[in-house]
């Protein structure tokens, strides 16, 4: 799995411990970015289902990851650094 970038508004190396440590790359973003789902629900207009099914492993859409990117002070691309398989994120749904 490819590192972090260094220059996320959080500590990149921590979320990837997490990740080696066995968590999903969202669970470890989440919790590092203390984000309860009901906010991200709101900051991003996504349903809190459906960040379950993501930590479980569904796939996105170029939209979802970029309004989490948005919500998480991220860029899209560092959220799909830290993916085990980028070809989760779809064009469409």
């Amino acid at each position: 799995m490819p590192l972090l970038p260094q220059t996320l508004h959080t500590d990149a190396s921590l979320i990837a411990h997490q990740i080696k440590s066995g968590d999903s790359w969202f669970y470890a973003w989440l919790s590092q970015m203390g984000t309860p789902y009901v906010k991200l629900a709101r900051l991003t207009g996504m349903k809190p289902a459906r960040f379950q099914a993501i930590d479980h492993g569904d796939y996105l859409t170029r939209a979802e990851l970029e309004a989490l990117a948005k919500a998480w002070g991220a860029s899209p691309d560092a959220l799909v650094q830290s993916m085990p398989d980028p070809s989760i994120v779809v064009e469409t749904s």
